[in-house]
C-alpha cells in the first residue's frame, strides 16, 4: 500500500499580479491544469481515458479534497487501496 501526503497551500497573490497557473499529473494517467485568477480557481481534469471536466473552487481546501478524492480513485483502479 502507497501512501502520499499532499497538501495545498493557497497564498494570497499579488494586487499587481492576481494570476497564475499550474498543472498536476497523478500516474501519468490523470492531469489537473489549474487556474488562478483573483479568488477563484478553476480546475479542468483530463484523463487518457477521455475523462474531461471542469470544476471552479473558492478555496484551497475545496480543491485539496478534490485532489485527494481524484488520488484515491485513481489508486483503486490500479488495485492499491
Amino acid at each position: 500500500m502507497k501512501f502520499i501526503h499532499f497538501q495545498v497551500e493557497w497564498l494570497p497573490l499579488s494586487i499587481f499580479d492576481s494570476h497564475a497557473q499550474f498543472a498536476v499529473a497523478f500516474d501519468e494517467t490523470h492531469t489537473l491544469d489549474v487556474h488562478i485568477s483573483g479568488d477563484a480557481m478553476t480546475v479542468t481534469s483530463y484523463t487518457d481515458d477521455g475523462d474531461y471536466r471542469v470544476v471552479n473552487f473558492g478555496s484551497s481546501q475545496d480543491f485539496e479534497s478534490f485532489a485527494k478524492h481524484t488520488m484515491k480513485r485513481i489508486g483503486k483502479k490500479k488495485g492499491e487501496n
